[in-house]
């Protein structure tokens, strides 16, 4: 477990240099240990191709630590190019949503832009843009002086 918390990206490039990815990918295993270390955690961003071959599997330890911390964390996944994605299959026969990104098709350098909409709760995106006072007739067409 690496925090990275107010890290620079070159920190972070350091820190992680020598974690590679080569298969026998798990992706429950960071929320397992999370359950065990009893940490609360309100949201968890996958970056991954899905394809989950060793357990645990992630609804699995997603199901353990909602038991144990009684959170049910939101889940973005940004699915890569690699194997079969099992992982979106997986959490919709057990229930557990998921908002998907495909990267399959696009730059990684949308990702940036669609991090900045990751909210911990499912609808305080929607929350945040319904609060937000729309403009009046008044305010779009009167000229101001200068």
């Amino acid at each position: 477990m690496l925090d990275v918390t107010g890290k620079t990206l070159e920190e972070i490039k350091k820190m992680t240099a020598r974690i590679s990815a080569g298969g026998g990918t798990s992706c429950g295993c960071g929320l397992w240990l999370l359950a065990d270390k009893g940490l609360h955690i309100d949201g968890i961003a996958m970056v991954s191709d899905g394809g989950e071959n060793t357990p645990p599997l992630f609804t699995e330890a997603y199901s353990r630590y909602e038991q144990l911390i009684g959170n049910s964390p939101t889940v973005y996944f940004y699915k890569l190019i690699g194997e079969r994605n099992f992982l979106s299959r997986n959490c919709q026969n057990s229930n557990i949503a998921i908002e998907e990104f495909d990267m399959t098709r696009s730059d990684y350098y949308s990702i940036p832009n669609l991090v900045g909409m990751m909210k911990t709760t499912r609808y305080s995106l929607i929350d945040e843009i319904m609060n937000t006072p729309l403009l009046t007739f008044d305010d779009v067409f009167t000229s101001k002086s200068v």
